[in-house]
């Protein structure tokens, strides 16, 4: 299973930053805070992996929480089984007598 709702990022940073936007006074080196929407859980995610987009969302999703991220390749064997099935059902019925 794939959430789509993954949780809510918590971003700190000094009153006096948030007062004066001054980057002198801004907090450094540490990432926002993850509250976990399933769970609840606190993680912190790594200002290295922020830069990266939606990757440390996948990799949270994978090491975290153990789902298995949807392969385009398995949605694309899926939407043809299902292709393939409906017309071989289609093509049965399109014989009468047959079967």
């Amino acid at each position: 299973m794939w959430s789509d709702m993954l949780g809510w990022l918590i971003i700190c940073q000094s009153p006096r930053y948030a007062r004066t936007r001054d980057p002198a006074d801004a907090l450094v080196g540490h990432g926002p805070f993850l509250v976990d929407a399933l769970e609840g859980s606190l993680h912190m995610v790594h200002q290295q992996f922020c830069s990266d987009g939606q990757e440390w969302e996948e990799q949270y999703r994978e090491k975290v929480r153990g789902e298995l991220p949807p392969r385009e390749l398995d949605e694309e064997v899926r939407r043809l089984t299902r292709a393939g099935a409906g017309s071989t059902r289609a093509g049965r019925c399109a014989a009468p007598g047959e079967g």
